[in-house]
């Protein structure tokens, strides 16, 4: 409405003083209520009706479960068969909460029965099945047989010796759900709506791992980050994917252990091959260079926001030395002095937001990057002035577009042999492939 309707309205409403009525008290209306056992605690009622006493009380355990007297326990799944199998601490769990449940079950269905003033109804289904909850203790105590329909006044004598009635209805078919047909003024048309166009639907925050990952081949990320696959494990007799890591360390643990040697953290029982791939840094031009910076941060974390998506890293290094500004990341890969030139393609966007980073916090852009792969030995300069397409933003942008349009095109080159989802989840062909 108008603004002179507006002030016309309030001030009939004014004239009108109109009140909310007080709400009537719950008990002025002669209607059933309809109320759960624990609600009605401390009420009375004349007529009471416990239905579908068949059902009882959930007494399972959940998945993980507590006790001061057991402690923790849990059920564990078999990831091949799929089976759920308790642990010790589990299995007595579930006995110590099957007996406390079972007298909280029995207290409760006394509080049920003891709202009724004059008159009781307990009401139950034993259609296919046997008596196994509250039903089952109404049976044996009122000692009812339930294997004929039939309808009497039975005699019973409470505990303190005063007798009382109950009339036990068994029903042997199910009662008839009556129905009626619709009016022609109750058939609604269905109306079809289109669904709403989604938009946006992309992660606030990514790590610099993922990005570059995505950057490589959308698909494997797709696969890997965003829907969770493991890919397939490598078998021994692969010698085009076999890693040089010794046994019982994976890759990441092996360059985790590798990097905390070089940011001269503590690593307790360092394999002999992470203590001379660190001395092979040690030993490099850039590490001499690093130990005269005047500015100087290893393992340096990160919070980088582009195109409202938080970024989050960790650059190995960056120093400043001789009026230039550095960044260096270091690669264990296993590769040859051949490879590693072709590989740190792979890693072009990593250095460029490690170098976008770094601008945030020195003030100004460095003039280098160099990834150097530890095994062969080999620096390779990067160059920190890409094309637009491959900016750190466009990247960011084709990102945030592949999750909201769930579009994620394949990469087809040479890194898919190194893929776990190649010849398996992803549809790379061989073509593409270098003899």
């Amino acid at each position: 409405m108008s603004l002179d309707q507006f002030v016309a309205e309030l001030s009939l409403l004014r004239q009108e003083n109109p009140r909310e009525p007080d709400a009537p008290p719950e008990d002025s209306s002669n209607a059933v209520k309809i109320m759960t056992v624990h609600s009605a605690k401390g009420l009375e009622f004349p007529v009471v009706f416990v239905a579908a006493i068949h059902k009882g009380v959930d007494t399972s355990v959940p998945v993980v479960a507590f006790s001061r007297h057991r402690g923790l326990g849990a059920r564990w799944r078999n990831p091949a068969s799929g089976e759920d199998k308790d642990d010790l601490f589990q299995h007595a769990l579930r006995q110590e909460w099957k007996r406390r449940e079972e007298e909280e079950s029995s207290r409760l269905l006394y509080v049920a029965m003891t709202r009724a003033e004059y008159h009781l109804v307990l009401s139950f289904s034993a259609t296919g099945r046997k008596p196994a909850n509250w039903d089952k203790l109404v049976v044996e105590r009122l000692a009812l047989d339930l294997s004929a329909p039939r309808l009497q006044v039975a005699d019973y004598r409470a505990p303190d010796g005063q007798p009382w009635k109950a009339r036990v209805h068994i029903a042997q078919p199910a009662p008839e759900l009556l129905t009626r047909p619709r009016t022609p003024q109750e058939e609604a048309p269905l109306l079809q709506v289109s669904l709403p166009a989604v938009e946006d639907q992309h992660d606030s925050n990514a790590t610099v791992t993922a990005l570059s990952l995505f950057a490589s081949c959308p698909r494997k990320y797709y696969l890997s980050h965003y829907l969770g696959f493991p890919g397939r494990t490598r078998k021994p007799g692969e010698a085009a994917l076999a890693s040089a890591e010794p046994a019982g360390l994976s890759a990441a643990e092996f360059g985790t252990q590798v990097h905390a040697l070089l940011a001269g953290s503590p690593v307790p029982e360092p394999t002999p091959d992470a203590l001379r791939l660190a001395q092979v840094f040690r030993q490099s031009t850039l590490a001499r260079r690093a130990a005269r910076a005047t500015r100087v941060a290893r393992e340096f974390d990160f919070l980088l926001a582009i195109e409202d998506l938080v970024i989050r890293g960790q650059v190995d290094l960056w120093f400043e030395e001789g009026g230039e500004l550095l960044v260096v990341d270091y690669k264990t890969d296993e590769v040859t002095a051949a490879e590693a030139h072709h590989r740190s393609r792979d890693y072009a966007v990593q250095l460029r937001l490690y170098a976008l980073a770094v601008e945030r916090v020195a003030g100004r852009a460095p003039d280098r990057a160099w990834l150097h792969f530890l095994r062969p030995n080999t620096l390779v300069e990067v160059d920190l002035t890409p094309t637009l397409i491959e900016s750190p933003e466009q990247t960011v942008r084709d990102f945030q577009q592949a999750q909201s349009k769930l579009d994620f095109p394949l990469s087809e080159g040479d890194h898919c042999k190194r893929c776990p989802f190649y010849r398996d989840l992803c549809p790379a062909s061989q073509s593409h492939l270098r003899p």
